[in-house]
């Protein structure tokens, strides 16, 4: 290979790394902390987004967030958080690195009562169990799934099984 051919070679090659180098210098980065108006601990998992664009972070366990890649002069940034009231912040990005603080209030909201039901399951053998423990006198008892276990097919033959019982002719 010519010197000549090596000098274009090198000078070619220069030349797409500046192309490639603005474009990555053109690329902005927001930084910042989100924190509790009143308290002013950092909030953690505080959703900011940049208003008509995909990006986006969620702060981390000190309250920092980092959005990497912008390409605009300004943008509106929108900081959301459950029982907080969402915050919109007009940012200048004139200089590639830019830090804002974001404060957000509390929003009083104030809930109904919440209702918890649950049924107890009596036909397993946890509560059968469970409830001959609980009672004062002697008691002795088989759950469904117990039944259903047993190769019994009438009723007597299942209530033989349990201890201090007698059958008498499949009836009484």
């Amino acid at each position: 290979m010519k010197i000549q051919d090596k000098v274009k070679t090198v000078f070619i090659l220069l030349f797409f790394w500046q192309i490639c180098s603005s474009f990555t210098d053109s690329a902005k980065e927001l930084t910042g902390v989100v924190t509790d108006a009143e308290t002013s601990k950092p909030l953690t998992g505080v959703t900011v987004l940049v208003k008509g664009t995909n990006k986006g972070a969620a702060t981390d366990a000190n309250g920092h967030f980092s959005i990497k890649g912008l390409s605009v002069e300004k943008c509106i940034l929108a900081a959301t958080y459950l029982s907080y009231k969402t915050v919109e912040i007009e940012c200048n990005l004139n200089d590639n690195i830019t830090h804002i603080n974001i404060a957000l209030e509390s929003d009083d909201i104030n809930l109904s009562e919440v209702v918890v039901s649950a049924r107890v399951r009596s036909n397993t053998e946890t509560s059968m169990i469970t409830t001959v423990k609980s009672l004062p006198q002697v008691v002795s008892g088989i759950s469904a799934a117990q039944i259903a276990q047993s190769p019994d097919r009438v009723a007597s033959e299942v209530v033989r099984r349990i201890p201090g019982i007698t059958v008498l002719d499949d009836r009484f």
